[in-house]
């Protein structure tokens, strides 16, 4: 889920957009999420270029603690032009928000077409 201030007509405004990714790789962890990030910045770019810094905030989930996902989190500008200045890493178990239900509409659909 991407939120940032919108310009010209939408300024002073938030604007939030999804971009769903599907990842067949297995367990999530952290070189999974560290790739799906760096794609799901690259596509966020290239719809808008001028934005070149962000906030991260991530569910408390293991992956998004360990030593890989934080080392490389150093490499997402050089890799996308997307500077990350901070990080927030949330709770374990306590953080669900709208994105966790919009996550579960989109999967659900997604399962439904795998099964036709």
């Amino acid at each position: 889920m991407f939120m940032y201030e919108g310009n010209d007509a939408d300024a002073g405004h938030y604007c939030v957009e999804y971009l769903d990714q599907i990842m067949y790789a297995g367990a999530e962890d952290s070189h999974a999420s560290l790739q799906a990030l760096t794609l799901g910045i690259k596509a966020f770019m290239e719809e808008h270029p001028n934005k070149n810094w962000c906030f991260l905030k991530t569910d408390g989930a293991a992956c998004y603690s360990q030593g890989l996902f934080l080392r490389g989190l150093a490499t997402i500008h050089d890799l996308t032009g997307m500077e990350v200045r901070r990080h927030f890493l949330g709770e374990p178990g306590k953080n669900k928000t709208e994105l966790d239900g919009h996550f579960g509409v989109a999967g659900r659909a997604v399962r439904r077409q795998e099964l036709d």
